[in-house]
């Protein structure tokens, strides 16, 4: 398993491969800075707007990480597969799901009820992205390189279509302070350019 491609997003920079493509010098807001990148990568998909901030993050990440990286043309969708962790789940959302249930004026949000599922960040990115193989969202209190290692490795070894999977972690909280660090990992041989992914080379090259 290699990392092929990394990037880390920030309220403070955005990172491809560890080098710095765009900083919040200025310390936008979680909307501003995010909207500032979405029109540097030229992406067009309306839907974004309409998400929440968690799943507006992965999305964007996502989209950052696979760019210009031509998966659809070298695996089959369900070759791909996406396991994402974070520590609070979608908690931002169902707070706000929480009290349009208790608004004795109002009646509960049907599209922030849509967001209260975990799951739903990585449903944006398998619909625009088609892909349809194994996913996941795991929950724990920070990065846990060893849990990502872990069951990456079970993915592949016992899901034999796998060839290829998005890993890594997705974290905003109530205060806007949030942090993307994804990491493409794919089946092939191994190269100068490219991390092997084991639990000791995530600790030792990437932040934990």
């Amino acid at each position: 398993m290699k990392i092929t491609k990394h990037i880390s997003l920030t309220n403070k920079a955005l990172t491809i491969n560890k080098t710095t493509v765009l900083t919040n010098l200025e310390s936008e807001s979680f909307t501003i800075f995010l909207k500032s990148i979405y029109n540097k990568f030229e992406i067009n998909y309306p839907k974004y707007f309409k998400m929440d901030k968690l799943s507006k993050l992965g999305f964007l990440s996502t989209e950052i990480l696979l760019h210009q990286e031509n998966l659809k043309n070298k695996y089959k969708p369900n070759e791909i597969a996406i396991i994402i962790s974070n520590s609070s789940s979608t908690i931002d959302v169902d707070s706000k799901f929480y009290n349009s249930v208790i608004d004795k004026e109002g009646i509960p949000s049907p599209s922030l009820f849509v967001y209260t599922l975990p799951n739903i960040m990585i449903g944006e990115i398998c619909i625009k992205n088609e892909i349809r193989g194994e996913i996941a969202l795991l929950v724990s209190e920070k990065f846990n390189s060893n849990l990502i290692y872990s069951y990456l490795s079970d993915v592949f070894e016992n899901n034999k279509k796998i060839k290829a999977c998005i890993t890594g972690w997705v974290e905003i909280d109530k205060k806007d302070n949030f942090n993307a660090n994804l990491f493409l990992v794919e089946l092939i041989e191994n190269t100068k350019n490219n991390y092997t992914f084991d639990n000791d080379n995530l600790k030792t090259n990437f932040t934990e």
